[in-house]
């Protein structure tokens, strides 16, 4: 099972959640993208391995380029992480169809244990 993360790991949510995945995932079997262009790359590729992406949305700009390649993750698992918890935010993060979905200032405890379990 491959990890697919995006973010932006030089903000402070990035660091944290990276910290916290790298104590479940082995390093081969997770991969970083901070641009959506090198995401949308990696999705273009077929693989065999199922994949779990896990999108971490800095703001709503970047949530709305996450909404322009939503269908390159239609073969993926999704779990989605949220800028802010207002409505239009949720409604636009539902058309994603996540099987999990949080906010970027919780502390990534139940993210871990979602990706935990989907592993």
């Amino acid at each position: 099972m491959n990890l697919l993360f995006y973010g932006k790991t030089e903000d402070r949510a990035g660091k944290r959640f990276q910290r916290m995945v790298e104590s479940i995932v082995p390093k081969k079997e997770r991969n970083v993208y901070q641009t959506i262009y090198d995401l949308s790359a990696r999705l273009r590729r077929p693989t065999e391995e199922p994949a779990i992406t896990v999108l971490l949305a800095s703001s709503r700009e970047d949530l709305l380029d996450i909404l322009s390649i939503r269908e390159l993750l239609c073969d993926t698992r999704v779990i989605l992480i949220l800028p802010d918890s207002e409505v239009g935010t949720v409604e636009k993060g539902h058309t994603l169809r996540p099987r999990f979905m949080t906010f970027s200032d919780n502390d990534f405890s139940e993210v871990v244990a979602v990706l935990g379990k989907m592993l």
